[in-house]
């Protein structure tokens, strides 16, 4: 689903769709009837090729940053600097890990790429093979100490050490760094070698609405657009640190070890998506290690 408002799911920009069929038959959909089976789930065939509807190359404005809990999703009121990121970036994604007092924050503009213009990789080379090593590291530890992640004094000291590390690995930046966007996106490399249960659900967001029950609008890329009103994010996501919290006092259990990640995207064209006929939606992602799958 990516992440952005916007930008929606993948399947919204399939524009050509190859497949074998029940019969054994190639078929191909163009047009209008992707609208009804572009996320069809493999139900209607086996796909062979796919079609996809690209932008011309951009660039990230890449600069995360980090925010304290109370000060980024006030219990109540409005969410100000929240809402301004989403508003204001091409991208958006949230990170909390378990026992931590605040929020990783990865919200980035663009620019289209001509070409002649300057960018750096990110990370650098050195960078790459630190950041495999420590979650290959991790995965290794955790599947050699099975029992340790799930309850008592031991399941929470493992917890807070993990939400320690993932901390102080996704670190804020304090300049913006002009890179690809593919290296905005997959700003941590390794995360394929570690091996995780995951759950994710999908929320319908409103439109903003300003005190006189208007549309609010912001200009995109020489367009007004309107935007998703995210106090329900904010509800969810705190919910969600509220049941942690729950577990750990009541019951000695930590059944979420790896962090809480959140998206916020437009709504999708496509019958089957989860974001079909929605104006926004979020995405609300958890994840813990595989070792843990009984708690």
């Amino acid at each position: 689903h990516g992440g952005g408002i916007n930008t929606t799911t993948i399947c919204d920009y399939i524009t050509k769709l190859k497949l074998i069929n029940y019969k054994g038959e190639e078929v191909t959909y163009e047009g209008d009837i992707l609208k009804q089976m572009g996320a069809h789930f493999g139900l209607l065939g086996i796909v062979t090729e796919m079609e996809l509807q690209y932008d011309p190359a951009y660039l990230a404005l890449f600069q995360p940053k980090r925010r304290s809990l109370e000060e980024y999703f006030p219990k109540t009121g409005v969410c100000e600097e929240f809402q301004k990121d989403v508003n204001e970036s091409y991208y958006n994604e949230f990170f909390w890990f378990p026992f931590s007092d605040s929020v990783f924050i990865n919200t980035w503009k663009r620019e289209f790429y001509q070409i002649g213009d300057e960018f750096v990789r990110h990370p650098p080379k050195v960078g790459i093979v630190e950041q495999n090593f420590m979650e290959t590291a991790f995965q290794t530890f955790a599947q050699l100490i099975p029992g340790l992640q799930a309850t008592g004094w031991r399941g929470k000291i493992f917890a807070e050490m993990v939400a320690t590390l993932g901390n102080k690995v996704l670190k804020e930046q304090k300049e913006v760094i002009r890179c690809p966007s593919f290296d905005a996106l997959h700003f941590r490399h390794g995360i394929q070698n570690m091996r995780v249960l995951d759950m994710e659900w999908c929320f319908r967001l409103e439109e903003l609405r300003d005190e006189d029950g208007e549309l609010v609008y912001v200009e995109y890329e020489g367009n007004k657009v309107t935007v998703p009103d995210v106090s329900l994010c904010r509800d969810l996501w705190l919910a969600c640190v509220d049941l942690n919290n729950k577990y750990d006092k009541e019951k000695q259990e930590y059944p979420q070890l790896l962090p809480m990640e959140m998206r916020i995207i437009r709504g999708s064209d496509v019958c089957m998506s989860a974001a079909h006929g929605a104006k926004f939606v979020v995405y609300i992602e958890v994840l813990t290690v595989v070792g843990n799958q009984e708690t």
